[in-house]
């Protein structure tokens, strides 16, 4: 299983050149939906982090199975002990795989190593298609979390490239 994700951003030659220096780790790039020159390069070997970034996480739950390829929501949420409790909750009905929202492949759910109430939800999701039908539904389980003291979490969102 997996124990730790980092993460960093950057221009495409960049990364893909920083994944090439490092062909011992398992290194997953992915294209901005939204913008076409920004670019994320997930290091998902949990070993130490070798990027600048900060953005370092302790993968606490892994739901359905591992396969990055599709499209990649990335959810950053606050949770106080509360909405921890209610968003732990929510997500192991997720456990059961008739239970997910349809086209979601694989959730990590990630905690700031350094910031207990900082989150970081990575979705795989099959298609796009299936994330935007989630995303408006009216049901959906992780709408309610906020991050930073907004209710509304901060979402984005990519192609995986591989």
């Amino acid at each position: 299983m997996m124990k730790q994700i980092s993460l960093t951003v950057g221009p495409e030659k960049q990364l893909r050149q920083l994944r090439a220096d490092n062909p011992d780790r398992k290194m997953i790039l992915a294209k901005s939906a939204i913008d076409s020159r920004r670019f994320t390069l997930l290091d998902i070997s949990s070993n130490p982090t070798i990027f600048q970034s900060q953005l370092e996480y302790q993968v606490i739950r892994t739901i359905g199975k591992s396969e990055w390829q599709g499209f990649l929501e990335c959810r950053y949420l606050t949770l106080d002990t509360d909405h921890q409790k209610i968003f732990n909750a929510k997500l192991a009905a997720w456990d059961d795989p008739s239970k997910r929202p349809v086209g979601l492949k694989q959730s990590l759910i990630c905690r700031d190593e350094e910031k207990n109430f900082e989150y970081l939800v990575l979705n795989i999701w099959e298609h796009k298609d299936d994330y935007i039908a989630w995303k408006n539904e009216k049901e959906n389980e992780l709408k309610d979390f906020g991050h930073g003291g907004n209710k509304q979490p901060i979402v984005t969102e990519f192609t995986i490239l591989g």
